[in-house]
């Protein structure tokens, strides 16, 4: 197999970690047994209504308890004759950003619910269903303890896995001494 040589372009560099915006979702839904069987798409479900909650919390969308609520549109309305491209990110429906069905938008739902991360509130005919993401169940992590020989190794990995970040020439990066640290444990 021939190898492509990969445009620099393509390639994360330190002062552009804070040029993007991504989505953050708590570990413990890839990790926790007990989420094992939710689907990939239930999963994507919960990191974009998680991540509209701090559009929510700017917003004011709480309830007389304080929970903070998200409203989130299956899909687009029908008077929205707009493209995807000439929408704001907090226009889109959910179709739309996960690009599946209504329907599977429904399962999505009814797996988050039937764990403990969801709960719907119906607010009422032609009014915005009212979604209430919970926290998931938290993953018991054994604490580890380090010698000081094992951080001293883990810090030598990362200098030389990320050359730019200490002043040498970045060259080409080499993620390698990172593996073989991890799976060192």
């Amino acid at each position: 197999m021939e190898k492509k040589k990969k445009d620099p372009n393509l390639f994360y560099k330190v002062r552009d970690q804070i040029d993007y915006r991504f989505f953050k979702t708590p570990k413990d839904i890839y990790y926790h047994r007990y989420y094992d069987h939710i689907s990939l798409g239930a999963k994507s479900l919960y990191m974009l209504l998680a991540d509209r909650l701090s559009l929510s919390l700017k917003n004011r969308m709480f309830d007389r308890e304080g929970y903070v609520y998200v409203l989130f549109k299956i899909t687009p309305a029908m008077d929205d004759s707009r493209k995807k491209e000439e929408k704001a990110p907090e226009e889109l429906s959910l179709t739309e950003v996960l690009q599946v069905s209504p329907k599977s938008i429904r399962k999505y739902k009814e797996e988050l619910v039937n764990h403990d991360l969801l709960f719907e509130k119906r607010a009422g005919q032609g009014k915005a269903n009212r979604i209430y993401v919970l926290k998931p169940r938290a993953l018991e992590v054994k604490e580890e303890k380090f010698t000081d020989l094992s951080k001293k190794r883990e810090r030598e990995a990362f200098i030389k896995s990320f050359p730019a970040l200490y002043g040498s020439d970045p060259g080409e990066v080499n993620p390698s001494p990172l593996y073989e640290m991890s799976s060192d444990r």
